[in-house]
């Protein structure tokens, strides 16, 4: 959808594709992508580091023949390639996440809970009669 938004309006096309691995069903699409492979696009592409090679060519690895018709160079308007060295920055990023979430759910969830129902002894409602 978005590609055909950008076709419609007939602008000049610069943008950035960030990809966090390169998985053959995230990138496979990418030489589809009709906003990208036109003749006035400018794309800059990222990918993630992989063994000291450049992102050219991790993508071309991905769309190697027999699997792909193309190689990056096929691909229409100004493409640059660069790797990205994030990966050790996520896991750390990624293990804040979890520790922020599992504090959330142990501490702060139950107190948001109290405070939205509240204590129904305080409010004057009679309390639950057991059997």
């Amino acid at each position: 959808m978005c590609g055909q938004r950008l076709l419609r309006e007939r602008k000049r096309v610069k943008m950035s594709v960030f990809y966090s691995h390169m998985h053959w069903d995230h990138v496979q699409g990418l030489p589809f992508f009709i906003a990208g492979d036109r003749p006035d696009a400018q794309v800059d592409l990222y990918v993630p580091a992989q063994n000291g090679r450049t992102g050219r060519d991790l993508l071309a690895a991905a769309m190697a023949p027999p699997n792909f018709p193309i190689t990056p160079e096929g691909l229409q308007g100004t493409w640059t390639f660069s790797a990205l060295k994030f990966q050790a920055d996520m896991g750390i990023l990624l293990s804040f996440m979890f520790l922020v979430n599992a504090f959330g759910a142990i501490l702060l969830l139950p107190a948001l809970a109290a405070y939205l129902v509240g204590d129904r002894k305080a409010k004057g409602q009679p309390a639950a009669k057991s059997a």
